[in-house]
């Protein structure tokens, strides 16, 4: 017989901490060896100092509460993430260009805010919203930031470029397209509080280069746009989008706090919404567990004053041409749509239409997390936490059909502290906002977030039998390594590790690139595992971002190649899904945010 224990915790704080101690694989801290002869973790506080996981297994109720109430454990542990720097500001930003086995190309740097700066640009001082440069760091060319914000910036074909409108960090106004001059040709003013993160043109399924002739990307079709959206408001379209508008949705039965919830709009080349999908709407179909549901219904997430933020979507994806549609799987439908949810850590693929006695356009049919433990389809993958970038290679490419994705590491999902399997469960009493500036104290057997990690990895999986297909990641190295012995080898292995934006993209010679978006490094790896081009942002001139916490994720620009003029011609290439967040020199403000792209040279 279960026993039930209920523990009264007093700050907000440490609701975090308890938190930190759960999954369900019962571990709660997966990062590098403790350090020995740290009194910190080599005392009577539970981390030996040798283990890399620690079991929770065994332990009473009583004995986690008295583990998360020492703040000295606590503040370590988040201090490993919070504070890790393995920024290069200090060296010149290209530091490895190996041009024999790297990815010849381009690359966009997509800058939030007030932009970013170039020491080559016509004139240095000028902040841009998108920035090109080639494989040596050298200005090519700019659109500027007061017209475009790169939140993210996207290449169409022919030189045009597409990003966003506004100053937020995630997000904001409205969708613009500029040619190669910065002369605007199409745009869009968002329906709602915002759009935000991520957007794809039609035809191109992902928002880079993918060598199928039905996978190119469009000037003139189709947006998915990535949006928020606050379902106690009702709301028309404009003529000849959705005769039904947005209605007022009931959300009681997922949180006592409003929602900050995500919703998916498909507009067509005139900017109407003819298609939409709201994720409240799907709530049961994203495989919660009861203490995972009573995190979502008891704990606020996100910033104040606006709504829970309870999904956090930074990536939506088209599936595009792939093998296991060939085959007649129907749930890869080109059309159908892969999204990923950073605060909930899992991913999942939308209908695009009916298929009768299976299931109906707009439901979830497949998905991978939220939860990661024992008897999981997916449990050979490991822990996935706070993901970017989730989205299928395109066919063509090297792994074509396989989902690759940046798994960031550091914080999140919904759930319950576990004990010995049968032996009890542990209830928490917690206080939470009231909505009106004060607390309330709720009892609750789920809290947020449920894992933390010290170390970012990228993977690459079969969608269908959830094989571990290839993995990167450097868990131990850090910045000490090469600033006290300063070796090829330890530079360019040093700590892989970005705990919010970040994103990675396959390239056509079997190398995949790499963006470590919290330092601002950018690199390309082969399948081996060696780097063969680094790039440093955060060694040029930074811009404006909005304050901290915002940290969002971008998706790719589309492909072009410049003609021998210098503007935007026509003929084959690739870009990168990245992003990456900077601090600049002493006169800018830091964390302006970037997108990064390659195009083959011609």
């Amino acid at each position: 017989m279960k026993r039930k224990i209920t523990i009264i915790i007093s700050s907000v704080f440490l609701t975090i901490a308890v938190g930190l101690l759960s999954s369900p694989a019962h571990s709660f801290w997966y990062g590098k060896k403790a350090p020995n002869g740290n009194p910190i973790f080599g005392g009577n506080d539970g981390l030996p100092a040798s283990e890399v996981e620690v079991d929770i297994q065994g332990k009473t109720c009583d004995e986690l509460w008295k583990f998360g109430r020492n703040n000295d454990i606590i503040d370590t542990l988040q201090g490993l993430i919070g504070d890790f720097d393995n920024s290069v500001a200090d060296e010149p930003p290209l530091t490895m260009y190996n041009a024999e086995e790297a990815w010849d190309g381009y690359t966009l740097l997509s800058c939030a805010g007030n932009g970013c700066r170039h020491e080559g640009a016509p004139d240095p001082e000028t902040r841009y919203g998108a920035l090109l440069i080639d494989m040596d760091g050298a200005f090519v060319h700019g659109w500027l930031a007061d017209e475009i914000n790169g939140v993210p910036a996207k290449m169409l074909p022919g030189g045009y470029i597409m990003g966003g409108t506004g100053r937020d960090f995630g997000g904001d106004e409205g969708l613009v397209i500029q040619d190669w001059d910065g002369n605007q040709v199409w745009g869009w003013s968002v329906v709602g509080p915002r759009w935000h993160h991520d957007f794809n043109r039609e035809s191109n399924p992902v928002g880079y280069y993918a060598p199928h002739p039905d996978d190119v990307g469009r000037l003139n079709g189709k947006t998915i746009v990535l949006t928020n959206h606050r379902s106690w408001e009702e709301y028309s379209y404009e003529p000849g989008a959705l005769k039904e508008g947005h209605p007022i949705m009931d959300t009681s039965h997922i949180s006592k706090f409003p929602l900050w919830d995500d919703s998916i709009y498909l507009l067509d080349s005139q900017g109407r919404i003819k298609w939409q999908w709201f994720a409240l709407q799907h709530f049961d179909q994203m495989g919660h567990s009861d203490k995972a549901k009573a995190g979502i219904m008891n704990i606020y997430t996100g910033r104040p004053n606006r709504g829970t933020d309870y999904t956090h979507y930074n990536n939506i994806n088209w599936l595009g041409h792939n093998l296991f549609h060939d085959a007649g799987n129907d749930v890869f439908n080109p059309k159908n749509i892969i999204f990923d949810s950073r605060s909930q850590s899992m991913m999942g693929i939308i209908a695009a239409h009916d298929n009768p006695g299976q299931w109906e356009s707009g439901d979830v049919i497949w998905r991978v997390g939220p939860d990661y433990g024992p008897g999981e389809p997916w449990e050979d993958l490991g822990r996935i936490i706070a993901q970017h970038t989730v989205h299928m290679i395109p066919w063509g490419l090297p792994g074509a059909g396989n989902i690759l994705l940046f798994d960031n590491g550091g914080t999140a999902g919904f759930g319950g502290i576990n004990t010995t399997p049968g032996d009890q469960e542990c209830t928490f009493e917690v206080p939470v906002p009231d909505g009106e500036g004060g607390e309330e104290t709720v009892v609750t057997d789920g809290v947020y977030p449920v894992t933390l990690r010290d170390y970012s990895r990228v993977i690459e999986f079969n969608p269908e039998t959830f094989e571990l297909v290839w993995e990167y990641k450097n868990e131990v190295a850090t910045i000490e390594d090469w600033e006290n012995d300063l070796n090829e080898d330890d530079f360019y292995h040093r700590k892989f590790f970005s705990s919010f934006i970040s994103s990675v993209q396959r390239l056509p010679n079997g190398n995949t690139l790499v963006c470590e978006g919290n330092q601002a490094r950018v690199f390309e790896v082969t399948p081996e595992g060696q780097i063969v081009w680094e790039y440093n942002a955060d060694s040029i001139g930074g811009g404006n971002a909005p304050g901290p916490g915002t940290g969002p994720m971008a998706s790719p620009g589309f492909y072009f190649s410049p003609s021998s003029t210098g503007n935007a011609g026509s003929g084959q290439g690739h870009s990168h899904n990245m992003s990456a967040n900077f601090s600049g020199d002493a006169t800018s403000v830091v964390q302006p945010y970037l997108t990064i792209v390659y195009i083959i040279k011609t």
